[in-house]
């Protein structure tokens, strides 16, 4: 009897605690479901969640979801820390099938950023993982119409063409007829870009179609276009028609853009003083394309016999502010621009290469066995070497001969199959003292003196010359080899001590340490790699949190590659 009721009590305990972890999975799909229309009763619904007492899954499904209800609440994103957070954890669990879904996300929050060429890898990313069939169908849709955008702001209008094409093929696949017509009132915006101006008369006509059933805002916003599309064919009249009762009309988001857009009509159709009222509003705007259209506007010749001297004059100093401006970001929005055209063109000859890969899959799956097989033989050496080759970077200074007679004291032991419990509290407290004596030595040490070696050779003069350009070097860029060959020239095996110390690293590690080890600061290092500080700070402590196997101060970590 005792042992039935046990059995009862247990089977009931697991069914209860399955029950809460599947209310809360139940919970969270209803959530999801709700942030596509209502985002802002989907945050509300989030933040009513008790996160403290979350599972890690549940956690990082709960973040992911307030990612996207912030994002379909139109919530500008303004850092990337909750993201990485969701990317990292959903990388190593790459079945879970939200991990397409992440990597959306990721696109979407560093667009916001302007971080465009990190925007456009993850979108890449994001439509190689994400399954083609009908489930995914609309985060496919959405994928493909975001790195259509991108492209088009990044002036990549060839590339961008086939992406919206490619929208519009899955929106009307599922009959949504609401981002069907801005699909085509983007695909019409990138012809007029592109100069080709008979096939942006097409698409806006039929995204003015599609829009008949809008809101009043939504079809003025689209109507816009129109009247940009009829002013770039010299049909002054007919845009000014068009773009009379739309400025009072656009919401808040496109005033400007209908501003624009109106006073250029405006000053061409003689009607000068209303377009010098929105040339005003512009200027004093902070979008800069939208302010050029403003400050052009107010100094033309139209305007000189209409508007005071002293008042234009006044303009001069927010026109010098503007171009200021202007020539700063003209000048990083070109730096952005290479780097994703060479990403994009990247991520192309890697989708053809994948596709060739296919007619010879059978000889590429048995070469993936033999270097696998060469790769864990490998992995199983260095692992085996590591502790050896930590101790001999330590064994350099003259302050741990202790140390050393310990470590040949237990070299000299017979080998024994499984350690006593006495040998591994020897090995670890040898083990933490090795650490502090390395903090110890990088708290007397003074810093590092780069070798001349290094700072004469024509790739240091190189790095100068981007940092004081503002210029990236790209991960690809041979020059890596170059400087990678200086350092282990100046000092030999840097390379290979330094991977034996900490074990795998990918590129942007190795690069980081090569620049450590060229007395580089993060400050500079941010420019090299064109990424946030934040970014390189979080894959800095990845080295020394590989090196030491926790958390290591940046001072630390400096001087450890520095003594390589």
């Amino acid at each position: 009897m005792i042992r039935n009721a046990i059995v009862h009590i247990a089977l009931l305990v697991i069914l209860c605690s399955c029950g809460g972890n599947s209310g809360r999975d139940r919970k969270f799909d209803r959530i999801d479901t709700i942030a596509d229309t209502e985002p802002r009763k989907a945050l509300e619904m989030l933040d009513s969640i008790d996160y403290d007492n979350l599972s890690e899954r549940e956690r990082h499904r709960h973040d992911l979801l307030t990612i996207k209800a912030r994002d379909k609440a139109y919530i500008l994103h303004t850092s990337d820390s909750l993201i990485r957070d969701v990317v990292d954890y959903y990388s190593s669990h790459t079945s879970d099938p939200l991990y397409p879904q992440a990597l959306y996300y990721g696109g979407r929050v560093y667009s916001d950023l302007g971080d465009y060429p990190t925007a456009l890898q993850y979108f890449q990313d994001a439509l190689d993982k994400i399954p083609d069939d009908d489930d995914n169908l609309a985060l496919r849709g959405a994928a493909i119409s975001q790195t259509g955008r991108l492209l088009d702001d990044l002036r990549l209008y060839s590339e961008a063409i086939p992406y919206v094409k490619q929208s519009i093929m899955i929106v009307k696949q599922l009959n949504d007829t609401f981002n069907i017509a801005y699909d085509y009132q983007l695909l019409s915006e990138i012809y007029i870009h592109a100069g080709k101006i008979d096939s942006a008369s097409t698409y806006i006509k039929e995204a003015i179609k599609r829009s008949s059933t809008f809101p009043n805002a939504d079809r003025a916003n689209i109507r816009i276009d129109l009247a940009a599309l009829l002013y770039e064919k010299g049909n002054i009249d007919s845009a000014l028609q068009v773009i009379r009762p739309l400025v009072k009309s656009a919401d808040s988001i496109c005033r400007n853009y209908a501003l624009a857009k109106a006073a250029r009509i405006y000053s061409d159709a003689g009607i000068i003083d209303t377009a010098y009222i929105y040339a005003r509003e512009l200027a004093m705007s902070k979008n800069q394309n939208n302010r050029k259209t403003g400050f052009q506007i107010l100094f033309s010749p139209e305007l000189k016999n209409i508007v005071p001297k002293d008042t234009l004059l006044s303009y001069i100093p927010k026109y010098k502010q503007y171009l200021e401006d202007y020539l700063n970001t003209h000048e990083a929005h070109l730096a952005l621009i290479q780097q994703s055209k060479y990403n994009y063109q990247s991520h192309l000859r890697d989708k053809i290469d994948a596709e060739k890969s296919k007619n010879t899959f059978l000889y590429l799956l048995i070469l993936f066995a033999f270097f696998a097989l060469i790769f864990a033989i490998i992995i199983l050496i260095l692992k085996f070497r590591k502790a050896k080759i930590v101790i001999k970077l330590h064994e350099a200074s003259d302050k741990i001969d202790k140390l050393n007679s310990q470590l040949e004291a237990i070299a000299d032991r017979k080998p024994v199959k499984v350690l006593t419990d006495e040998q591994k509290r020897e090995i670890e407290e040898l083990r933490k003292r090795t650490e502090a004596k390395v903090e110890e030595l990088c708290k007397e040490k003074q810093p590092a003196k780069i070798p001349s070696a290094i700072t004469d050779s024509k790739e240091y003069n190189i790095l100068q010359e981007h940092i004081k350009g503002n210029k990236i070097i790209p991960e690809s860029d041979n020059f890596w080899n170059d400087l990678e060959q200086v350092v282990n020239a100046c000092s030999p095996g840097f390379s290979c001590n330094l991977q034996l110390l900490i074990g795998k690293l990918n590129k942007t590690e190795l690069h980081l340490a090569l620049l450590i080890k060229c007395g580089i600061t993060p400050t500079q290092a941010t420019i090299i790699f064109g990424k946030e500080k934040g970014t390189l700070s979080y894959h800095r402590k990845e080295l020394g949190s590989k090196c030491l196997n926790r958390n290591t101060s940046a001072k630390l970590v400096d001087y450890i590659i520095h003594s390589l």
